[in-house]
């Protein structure tokens, strides 16, 4: 089990797992309870994980709720499945401007305002975009590097390219920058993935109208005693603002 704190003080379970052969002799149980006092003595104010479906009953008797769901959602790349319309372009007075001209911080912050996940660490030249496979773009107000009205990344994954996450303060600017991401590697070869977060109703409509489709898996967002950060509960900022997550890793 590996538990961590974001630096806002939420916990959350990054792996947890049991070897088939030594399953069923109390050894899971004793580790998850062990990740789960490392949480408490590190002042974890709230604790998440993402569970697969069969694992949803496992994690339920330990004490956590379902809060949400999240759909992964796959396309081919643009070499064998085309955009089915042109590009978007930004409304008057606003621009598209790559994703690491925007400060680390003003990253950090919109990041936590949408997931309720503090990642100072993540959102670095360092940590992030010294990366030759990770990309993203930001839609600002003409001139500006803290004025956002949403941002996407693009990292390589092992079949192509992982997307996410997607932050907006429209359908449209979703759109908008999904659209500008997929053209951006539409010579490469592999497919797609994003983890679409379905709790803002319009966030599986903007990729299905780019051609996405499921991927038949769901991940269960489950939480410690039904304890969910502000911005993940009903009318938080998710629900009207995130379109794809980033998985919740720190760095």
């Amino acid at each position: 089990m590996v538990p961590f704190v974001f630096a806002n003080g939420t916990g959350w379970v990054g792996f947890f797992c049991v070897n088939e052969a030594m399953r069923g002799r109390g050894w899971g149980a004793a580790l998850f309870q062990a990740g789960l006092e490392r949480f408490a003595a590190r002042g974890a104010t709230t604790v998440g994980l993402d569970a697969v479906r069969e694992q949803v009953g496992t994690y339920a008797r330990r004490g956590f709720v379902e809060a949400a769901t999240i759909n992964v959602m796959v396309r081919n790349g643009l070499a064998i499945q085309p955009l089915n319309q042109g590009l978007l372009r930004p409304d008057d007075g606003e621009e598209l401007i790559p994703l690491d001209h925007i400060p680390a911080k003003v990253l950090t912050k919109s990041d936590l305002e949408h997931s309720g996940l503090e990642r100072p660490m993540l959102w670095t030249q360092d940590a992030m975009f010294s990366r030759p496979d990770a990309f993203g773009f930001a839609l600002v107000r003409e001139g500006s590097t803290d004025q956002l009205e949403g941002w996407i990344l693009v990292r390589g994954c092992q079949h192509g390219f992982r997307f996410g996450p997607l932050y907006a303060t429209s359908p449209s600017r979703a759109a908008l920058l999904l659209r500008t991401a997929m053209k951006r590697v539409e010579k490469q070869e592999g497919t797609f993935i994003a983890e679409v977060w379905p709790q803002n109703p319009n966030a599986v409509s903007v990729f299905e109208e780019a051609g996405w489709k499921s991927a038949g898996v769901d991940y269960h967002r489950m939480w410690l005693h039904g304890v969910v950060p502000k911005e993940q509960q009903p009318g938080g900022l998710a629900s009207k603002e995130s379109y794809a997550v980033f998985d919740a890793a720190e760095g």
